[in-house]
């Protein structure tokens, strides 16, 4: 687990996993940002999506108290961004109807464009940011792309 700052002086938290499944070190305090990293898909190394996983994992961060989700997950992100929603609407049929929780990702984004939506634009539709942003990058590779994040995350700027 690490920890840091956005230039926006948002808290950040970046946690690696194996798989989506596994369990997270920290989560923050609720409201919270998340942004989450596929390194497998967008290495090309993860075939095909774990669907199941990503949304047990979707499960667990709106357990946690997250509202708002960026994913980076190459040409998987479509069908991660659908696991996610997937999850969200299960999640509040299941005796949560005010759980709130939007989701962004583009398969065409880079790391840096992520990033940059999950540090300055990921937030409520009304309301101010959020003051911490967890970033969970899932895969074997998992730390190489946890300091390539870390890096952006508490680098980039706002366009």
């Amino acid at each position: 687990m690490r920890n840091g700052t956005t230039k926006n002086a948002r808290k950040v938290t970046i946690v690696e996993i194996k798989t989506f499944d596994a369990p997270l070190q920290a989560t923050p305090v609720a409201p919270f940002g998340a942004l989450v990293i596929s390194s497998g898909a967008i290495s090309a190394k993860l075939k095909k999506p774990d669907f199941a996983g990503a949304k047990k994992l979707a499960t667990h961060l709106l357990q946690c108290g997250c509202a708002w989700v960026t994913l980076h997950a190459g040409k998987q992100s479509e069908k991660l961004h659908a696991a996610f929603d997937e999850a969200i609407v299960d999640y509040q049929m299941d005796g949560h109807p005010d759980a709130e929780c939007g989701a962004s990702g583009e398969a065409e984004d880079d790391l840096e464009e992520a990033s940059r939506d999950a540090v300055y634009w990921a937030k409520p539709t009304y309301g101010e940011m959020f003051k911490e942003l967890l970033v969970v990058v899932v895969g074997e590779d998992a730390a190489t792309w946890a300091d390539k994040a870390q890096g952006i995350v508490q680098g980039v700027e706002d366009l």
